[in-house]
């Protein structure tokens, strides 16, 4: 399958694209879907999207999340840090914007990090309080003045 992956990305429209997930890390099991991350020369439309999500679940026989990876150390700097510490590459046709996404994920992460330690404590603790499905209503009381 990943020979399969390698031979279609490396036909395609892309800087680079990484295999992660389950089967990076050799943990699939027969209901495993297959996490794929492909840079793009420029952003694809979601038809794009969706045709080379068909042409993946095809060549694989399995569901596919494909996560276009054009900026996303900025949209969501978790999600990219988890990829690039556990990936594999599929196919990179530009090193230096591999390099980049790496260095870039790297470092927006390690930037957000103390936030995500905040979010995890207080997410812990609506748990703990069992607050967890509570909703809270946010805003500033004014004085009539008049």
């Amino acid at each position: 399958m990943k020979e399969k992956l390698k031979n279609y990305f490396c036909q395609k429209e892309i800087d680079f694209a990484l295999l992660f997930g389950s089967f990076a890390k050799n943990k699939a099991h027969h209901l495993s879907d297959v996490d794929i991350g492909a840079y793009f020369l420029k952003e694809p439309d979601i038809l794009d999207i969706g045709e080379m999500v068909l042409d993946l679940e095809e060549i694989t026989g399995k569901r596919v999340d494909l996560v276009v990876l054009n900026d996303l150390y900025k949209k969501n700097p978790l999600l990219s840090f988890n990829i690039v510490q556990n990936h594999e590459t599929l196919c990179v046709k530009d090193e230096n914007k591999y390099v980049d996404f790496k260095a870039n994920s790297y470092l927006w992460y390690f930037d957000h990090e103390p936030l995500f330690a905040m979010q995890k404590v207080a997410f812990e603790q609506r748990v703990k309080n069992g607050d967890l499905a509570k909703t809270y209503k946010i805003g500033r009381k004014y004085k009539n003045s008049l």
